[in-house]
């Protein structure tokens, strides 16, 4: 009899990782681009309301660089709203979402006194190998149906990395995941508003309450959640499933297609856009002096980019217009310009003049490449093309490119070292320069 997708999975997130130091080594890097991420944000006004209305004294967290005491599902949401808040935060092109202000907010949640790094990166390569999976077989079903996948796939993600990370036995492990695929949410609709972000501290919130309500109660669930012809997939894509796990940790999600690390606050749909814009400016053009900027996409390439005709600086996070105007305009891009309550009048006059166009052949779920021609008042023209934006794993950001990040040197020597202090709640905060 052929073993269910349950039950292969099980079988898959139990076994020993035999060949781990490269994968706990990217596991590293991400986590150090997600605590950049992180910190970025801890001063956003939305992201200190949060802190200070759910504060309580004697609470058993306090989450890193605050002053906070919060429950472990309060500080699970705290960590994913602050590490995704700014959308400077890693990607991975199967799970089409960011992976990691899930999965690292869930453990940090988690963290007890005895516990290891070596351990705490094993676990968030299992929940990005399980994530990834899924993403594969869900996308781009996600994103053209309006799911925001950072929270529909996050959520069992996170699960299965605290499963790990407290080293579940299989039934318990079982329970968990069932409990953790029924809580799948998060709408695209959302996308240019705080709740976009809070989607990832929710996700990993419900991760860290199926952890404590499996582990204090002997709650009953489903035992084949992602049962080929129903449960999940049955659920969220109306199609029987048979999961492929041929490739499973060979080399790793983690590692192929790999994570790809953001230099600037934009959804990275938008990453090769705003490459090709400054090879344009490299060129000499600049917005005054062209009469029209086209932007060549493959056909549904650019779902997430929702705005060309931005209401709110935040928006402008999902809009390519808006990205590839700024580095047109100041020649790189203005970080600032993502933020408060007024878009510049500026845009709104240049935008006419900015097009989408869709006329490039179809590349594969994870394929990137955009075109921009731009032609000159003078009737010349200036043609950039990106397949592999800076950040991506073929042309990857450096370990200090994501400290730099933070442009913070007392915190980014505080990242520098955190590897020699301790694995728990308690060393990272004390190993902390608090605010």
């Amino acid at each position: 009899m052929t073993s269910s997708n349950t039950d292969r999975l099980l079988d898959k997130i139990l076994e020993p990782i035999v060949e781990k130091d490269h994968l706990i080594s990217q596991a590293r890097l991400a986590f150090t681009d997600y605590l950049a991420s992180y910190v970025m944000a801890l001063n956003e006004p939305v992201i200190r309301e949060y802190g200070q209305a759910y504060h309580r004294d004697q609470s058993p967290v306090q989450p890193i660089q605050t002053d906070y005491q919060l429950t472990p599902e309060e500080a699970a949401l705290f960590y994913g709203f602050a590490a995704h808040y700014l959308d400077i935060d890693d990607v991975h092109p199967h799970v089409q979402g960011h992976p990691s202000a899930v999965i690292f907010s869930a453990l940090l949640a988690t963290v007890e006194s005895h516990d290891r790094w070596d351990d705490f990166f094993e676990s968030y390569v299992i929940g990005l190998e399980v994530e990834g999976l899924l993403g594969q077989v869900m996308n781009p079903h996600l994103k053209t149906t309006g799911w925001h996948a950072t929270s529909v796939l996050g959520v069992i993600a996170a699960a299965t990395a605290i499963g790990c990370f407290k080293q579940y036995p299989r039934q318990k492990l079982n329970r968990l995941l069932s409990i953790a695929a029924t809580e799948s949410m998060g709408m695209a609709f959302q996308f240019g508003s705080d709740i976009k972000p809070l989607h990832a501290g929710l996700a990993a919130k419900q991760a860290v309450f199926t952890h404590e309500l499996v582990s204090r109660t002997q709650i009953s669930a489903n035992t084949d959640p992602f049962s080929k012809e129903g449960g999940w997939f049955a659920a969220l894509l109306d199609k029987p499933v048979e999961l492929d796990f041929n490739n499973w940790l060979a080399p790793g999600q983690i590692l192929e297609p790999g994570l790809w690390f953001k230099r600037h606050p934009f959804c990275s749909a938008a990453m090769t856009g705003h490459d090709a814009a400054e090879l344009i400016v490299q060129q000499g053009g600049k917005m005054a002096d062209l009469e029209e900027v086209i932007i060549h996409f493959s056909p549904n390439q650019d779902r997430a980019l929702r705005y060309s005709e931005i209401k709110t600086p935040m928006e402008g996070k999902f809009s390519i217009e808006y990205v590839v105007w700024q580095v047109l305009t100041y020649g790189k891009i203005q970080s600032h310009l993502f933020e408060g309550e007024t878009v510049p009048a500026a845009y709104h006059k240049d935008l006419q003049r900015i097009k989408r166009r869709y006329d490039l052949p179809a590349q594969p779920p994870t394929g990137r490449k955009v075109t921009i021609t731009a032609q000159r008042k003078n009737g010349s023209q200036l043609t950039a093309t990106v397949d592999i934006p800076k950040g991506a794993p073929q042309n990857p950001l450096s370990l200090q490119d994501i400290i730099g990040k933070i442009n913070n040197a007392h915190l980014e020597v505080w990242i520098t070292n955190l590897y020699s202090q301790p694995l728990s709640t308690n060393g990272l905060v004390k190993s902390a320069i608090m605010r």
